[in-house]
């Protein structure tokens, strides 16, 4: 465990609440500590979104094992949304 100082807590609390400018159009960036978060909030995102959806298989063609596979962490099934 990394020790915070007094000063970084004041910083970020600071901050932390403070609205964003989302005049541009730009999204923030949510952050998540679990893959499953991630997963749920994309989820929810693209279904937000409209258009046909377009799934991708994976493909392994360079030899990899599944233990190697499984470690980078790549989907088998990539989906996407055409605007």
């Amino acid at each position: 465990m990394g020790i915070v100082s007094n000063d970084s807590v004041s910083a970020i609390n600071a901050t932390a609440h403070r609205p964003f400018n989302t005049n541009d159009g730009i999204k923030p960036t949510i952050m998540h500590c679990k893959r499953d978060d991630v997963k749920a909030t994309n989820k929810k995102e693209l279904d937000a979104l409209n258009g046909e959806t377009i799934t991708y298989a994976a493909v392994n063609d360079n030899g990899l094992t599944d233990t190697e596979i499984t470690a980078c962490g790549a989907p088998d099934l990539l989906t996407l949304k055409v605007q």
